[in-house]
């Protein structure tokens, strides 16, 4: 948080008075869901609800923040491949999905992008705003993304009783190796087989700026994943 902090205050010093920074929905629904104890239980989650407080309070500064979900898209970087390539090799392996249920809000790289500069122009300081294009179960994500690809799948959802046996043992993988996830693994079956929506009308009437297309998002996707 140091560094950050300190970036915003060379700013004020540089004259700049007003600043976007991008944070997480986990954050929101830290806030929306306060017996889960997100913020007790994950450290990448933690990380976020202090990043809002630390940088929305630094003097002269007019700071919001954008919380964002799943982000799709394509950058044209040599080289660079979607952090989303795991999963595209998973769809392409076999026409029936094993995957959890819930789901969860969805946004694109251009919808990130419009909103940052609506958030300067209109943000109110100190208010965070979370950010959306779409909400779509697993199944409808994995089976658009497939689409996308050309492809078919049917997604069987998994018991999450099946999902916590599996991310406990990611966990112990991790306490063998000494290694901390950002999201620990014994808490995050709960959270991740919720509905993780947002409303996708709010903020953009707060900031105005169109929505994006997510379906092009997702054809962008599959691409830079072959």
């Amino acid at each position: 948080m140091e560094v950050p902090r300190r970036l915003l205050t060379l700013a004020v010093q540089a004259g700049i008075r007003r600043a976007v920074i991008l944070g997480s929905y986990f954050a929101y629904f830290n806030r929306t869901w306060p017996e889960m104890e997100l913020a007790k239980h994950h450290p990448y989650i933690r990380s976020r609800v202090e990043q809002e407080r630390e940088l929305t309070s630094i003097p002269g500064m007019e700071t919001c923040v954008l919380e964002l979900p799943y982000i799709f898209g394509n950058m044209p970087v040599p080289g660079w491949k979607p952090l989303w390539t795991p999963l595209i090799k998973y769809l392409r392996m076999s026409p029936v999905i094993l995957y959890m249920t819930g789901g969860s809000a969805c946004v694109t790289a251009s919808t990130v992008g419009k909103a940052i500069v609506g958030a300067i122009e209109h943000g109110t300081p100190g208010a965070c705003y979370p950010i959306c294009d779409e909400n779509l179960s697993w199944a409808e994500m994995l089976t658009r993304l497939a689409a996308a690809d050309g492809r078919k799948v049917r997604v069987v959802n998994l018991p999450t009783w099946l999902v916590k046996i599996s991310l406990f043992t990611v966990w112990l993988l991790h306490a063998i190796r000494g290694k901390e996830a950002g999201l620990d693994p014994r808490q995050f079956a709960p959270l991740q087989t919720s509905e993780t929506y947002l409303d996708p009308d709010a903020s953009r009437k707060a900031l105005g700026y169109e929505p994006g297309n997510l379906a092009q998002a997702f054809q962008d996707i599959v691409v830079a994943c072959k």
